[in-house]
């Protein structure tokens, strides 16, 4: 029977070249995180150009390749170690304790992924990588996945697996629904307007998600059809979708009684712990309703589908309320664990 490349053992790696924007990331060099994909689609890309010259024949005529580029997507069970890294990935720049968007830079990657034997294993790179954009998905019956889409300028011509300071985190702990925080500190939820209390959103949620969107320029090619000159951060976009339970009275009733297109929410926030005493906070800010919508199709319970976007806002006093995305990273728990290693704390 003939033997086949088969996708068992494959390993998937990122190895941080450039740091983005102002401040933090990683320190000491190189660093290489292994991801505990789930699918990937890395593929070169580049044109086949032919000559539409009319001649005797009715044939096209002789034909070259250019514009060679390296793109592709993988998505990822997202585990607490590595979301900081993903985080950074495609926002780029730190302030304190806190992972922002930066202005025009992100950080560079070289990524590589690997199938088959370690004796004769398939292996495709690709250099100068930026994340165009990134997805996270929260639901009940679900371990949170992360989908990126990534953009590079070229595949390596002898491809090799980046293997410098390699970080293995697939087995850290995964995000199962129950890690995320239902009370106390860096609870998730919502804030539904400016005056009101927030509500706990694992009271009303049904599912979760949002996307972060580069908007990378991925057209600028040399002249000479060489292939990708540069790749160019465009603009950022932020957005996502919910399905919200109605309760039947209360101050969130009323709100969503009275929510429309363009109506605004203060924030979001979701928290996420490591099973003891470490967390994360995301916290989307300066929201506003894209669309409403509900469906009643029984005699069951009525729900909102809700998507939004969220937004800089320049009249906020405070920087970090004015961004419309950050990752907080609380300092409680042991110093030494990665995310802390991240922010360059090593102690």
């Amino acid at each position: 029977m003939m033997k086949v490349l088969k996708g068992g053992g494959s390993e998937f790696r990122m190895m941080i070249t450039q740091l983005g924007g102002a401040g933090g990331g990683p320190t000491g060099g190189n660093v290489t995180y292994v991801l505990p994909f789930t699918s990937e689609s890395l593929n070169p890309t580049g044109e086949f150009i032919n000559s539409n010259a009319i001649t005797a024949s009715r044939s096209r005529g002789v034909g070259d390749v250019g514009n060679r580029a390296a793109d592709g997507s993988f998505e990822t069970e997202v585990n607490f170690h590595l979301m900081p890294m993903m985080m950074y990935s495609v926002l780029g720049a730190t302030s304190g304790t806190n992972i922002i968007p930066s202005d025009n830079k992100l950080p560079t990657y070289e990524v590589g992924v690997q199938h088959g034997a370690s004796a004769s294993p398939k292996i495709t790179q690709f250099s100068d990588v930026l994340v165009n954009s990134l997805r996270f998905t929260w639901a009940s019956n679900a371990i949170m996945t992360a989908s990126f889409d990534i953009v590079g300028l070229v595949e390596a011509g002898s491809p090799a697996m980046p293997d410098t300071n390699v970080k293995n985190l697939t087995n850290n702990i995964l995000l199962f629904p129950a890690r995320f925080i239902r009370s106390g500190t860096g609870q998730s939820e919502l804030k539904f307007d400016s005056g009101g209390d927030a509500v706990k959103l694992l009271d009303y949620a049904l599912d979760f998600e949002f996307s972060i969107d580069n908007g990378i320029d991925v057209d600028t090619y040399a002249l000479d059809a060489s292939g990708r000159l540069t790749l160019v951060p465009g603009e950022l976009a932020v957005t996502g979708s919910t399905t919200l339970l109605v309760p039947a009275t209360g101050e969130l009733r009323a709100n969503l009684d009275a929510l429309t297109i363009g109506s605004e929410w203060p924030w979001i926030t979701l928290g996420i712990d490591n099973g003891a005493t470490e967390r994360h906070v995301i916290k989307l800010q300066n929201i506003y309703i894209q669309d409403i919508s509900h469906d009643i199709a029984d005699r069951g319970k009525v729900a909102y589908d809700i998507d939004f976007v969220a937004v800089f806002d320049g009249t906020k006093v405070d920087a970090l309320d004015k961004q419309p995305i950050l990752m907080a990273l609380a300092a409680s728990g042991t110093a030494g664990t990665h995310y802390h290693r991240f922010l360059g704390n090593t102690a």
